[in-house]
């Protein structure tokens, strides 16, 4: 059963480019992020994995309706599952793609090493635990890629909507996470401190000047 709280904060990934070298398709075919077309579009990313009894299928199911939905005002873009499954079969891939009647686009991937897989979880802060019976916890998620390969959003994969991707597909398209966003936050948290700090200086000053006017009290 999926545990959402295994996803660690991704605030810090938001504007990271995280590199997808390493992968595969089901027909063993290399995955290239980047490739050199003018226009290779933004990538939607579901993690997922071929055996799961419980979201995976529910997640992707819904990711698709979001992209059918949206239609054409997604424009060109690129979606893929990622197995987190460190024994992915191909076969079992092929299988989840009939099973789900998934469009001949959608690509779906696996690590050529579980090592690889290890380190691309990292980099995108998914944190998947094989349990005892062999099924494997992990949050149901859905990350939007900018065409240069840095994480636009990381949206909720089972209450996705069109808009939702809509608008992270656009934002991905207009250029990825605008890197002055990450100074107005840095500059409003230190503004908030600064303003903390006045605030205690002058409560302090005030505190001690009430003390020094207040009369004496003399204890008998």
């Amino acid at each position: 059963m999926a545990a959402p709280q295994l996803l660690q904060d991704v605030a810090p990934l938001v504007g990271q480019v995280v590199r997808l070298d390493g992968l595969v398709d089901e027909q063993g075919q290399p995955f290239v992020q980047t490739p050199g077309d003018a226009d290779p579009g933004p990538l939607i990313l579901a993690p997922i994995y071929a055996r799961c009894p419980h979201t995976c299928s529910p997640l992707t199911v819904n990711l698709l309706r979001a992209v059918r939905e949206a239609g054409e005002r997604l424009g060109n873009v690129r979606v893929a599952s990622l197995s987190i499954d460190p024994e992915e079969k191909l076969e079992h891939l092929q299988s989840f793609r009939a099973r789900l009647e998934l469009p001949p686009q959608w690509r779906l991937l696996r690590a050529s090493h579980p090592l690889r897989l290890r380190e691309i979880l990292q980099e995108l802060r998914f944190t998947a635990v094989v349990r005892n019976d062999g099924q494997i916890d992990h949050p149901n998620v859905v990350y939007v890629f900018a065409p240069s390969g840095e994480v636009v959003a990381v949206l909720p994969g089972l209450s996705l909507t069109a808009t939702d991707l809509l608008a992270a597909v656009d934002q991905a398209r207009s250029g990825g996470y605008p890197w002055w966003r990450k100074y107005v936050l840095a500059v409003a948290v230190v503004g908030l401190a600064l303003s903390a700090w006045v605030f205690v200086a002058t409560w302090l000053k005030r505190v001690r000047l009430d003390q020094q006017q207040a009369p004496s009290i003399e204890v008998f």
